[in-house]
Formats: structure tokens, C-alpha cells, sequence
């Protein structure tokens, strides 16, 4: 319960810098160059794989783990939203496997 709270938290500092990362490939892209501070994976992912993957990239880069319950809470979490087109106001949480905390904005090269 504690950990939720303090991953809530560190989840909206992290949107409002624009310091986030969502979805596997990203997450798996900005870990190997080296951009991860913290990474917290769904207990229930898709595929075995994605989570071995995951948590081998965050221990050869030294990457803090954490592990929620629900890939709908992380979603909800990390406020991935899909509006419904019946209705203005009503919206569809979208399930998120894994996210990630970036330490410093990528340098964008042009």
C-alpha cells in the first residue's frame, strides 16, 4: 500500500518533467542507453519473455525495479487513456506493462 502511494507519486513527478516512458519497446530501448532510473513492471504481463527481458536489462544496468499487481493499475497510474466515441466524458483505461522512470531528458541530435 505504502509502495503504491510512493509510485503514484513518483509517477505524476515523473509526467509532469516529462521524465516517462510506457510500453515495452521504449522501455527496453531507453534502458540500454542507459537513461533508466526506475522501472516498474505488471506482476501480470502478457508473456513470460517481456519480464525476463525486463528485469535482466535492469540488473545489468543497474536500473531500481519495482513490481505492481495489475497492468490495469499501472495504466491507470501512468494515465493511459483511450475517450470513447459514444460519449464525451468516458474514457477507457488502457493496460500498461511496464514503464519507465527516466533519470535526464534524452539529448535529441538533429
Amino acid at each position: 500500500m505504502i509502495i503504491e502511494k510512493f509510485l503514484k507519486i513518483l509517477i505524476k513527478e515523473a509526467t509532469k518533467k516529462n521524465l516517462i516512458v510506457k510500453g515495452i519497446k521504449e522501455t527496453i530501448k531507453f534502458i540500454i542507453r542507459g537513461y533508466g532510473y526506475a522501472c516498474i513492471l505488471a506482476k501480470n504481463c502478457n508473456k513470460k519473455q517481456y519480464k525476463i527481458a525486463i528485469k535482466t536489462l535492469c540488473w545489468i544496468y543497474k536500473v531500481k525495479i519495482f513490481i505492481i499487481n495489475d497492468k490495469k493499475k499501472l495504466g491507470r497510474l501512468c494515465k493511459i487513456l483511450k475517450r470513447k466515441k459514444s460519449t464525451k466524458h468516458s474514457f477507457k483505461i488502457i493496460p500498461c506493462s511496464v514503464c519507465l522512470i527516466l533519470r535526464t531528458k534524452p539529448i535529441q541530435l538533429a
